[in-house]
C-alpha cells in the first residue's frame, strides 16, 4: 500500500450510522420513517448484529445521503482494517 495512511483504530459502520444520525438531528423512529427500514433493523445496524447490505445501503443513502456506496464501503473499510490490525498484532 506504500505510503497510503491506514489507521491503527478501528470506526465500525455502527459508529459511523449513530455519528450521521446524532449530525443530522435524526431519530431512530424519524430513520425508520424516511428509510422504509423496520426499527428493528435499524437497531441491529446500530448494536452491529445486522452487517449492511446493498438494499439497506440504498434506504440509508434515501434518508441521510452520502450514496448507497459510501455506506457499503464503511462496513468493507472497518473489515479490511480489522483484518490488518489482527494481523499487525500477531507479526510483532
Amino acid at each position: 500500500m506504500g505510503d497510503q495512511y491506514q489507521p491503527d483504530y478501528l470506526v465500525s459502520f455502527a459508529d459511523m450510522l449513530a455519528y450521521e444520525m446524532e449530525g443530522q438531528n435524526i431519530t431512530l423512529k424519524q430513520l425508520s420513517k424516511d428509510s422504509g427500514l423496520t426499527m428493528a433493523h435499524i437497531k441491529g445496524l446500530l448494536s452491529a448484529e445486522c452487517i449492511i447490505d446493498k438494499n439497506s445501503a440504498k434506504a440509508l443513502n434515501a434518508a441521510l445521503g452520502h450514496g448507497a456506496e459510501y455506506w457499503l464501503n464503511i462496513e468493507t473499510h472497518y473489515q479490511q482494517t480489522k483484518t490488518r490490525l489482527a494481523q499487525d498484532s500477531t507479526s510483532r
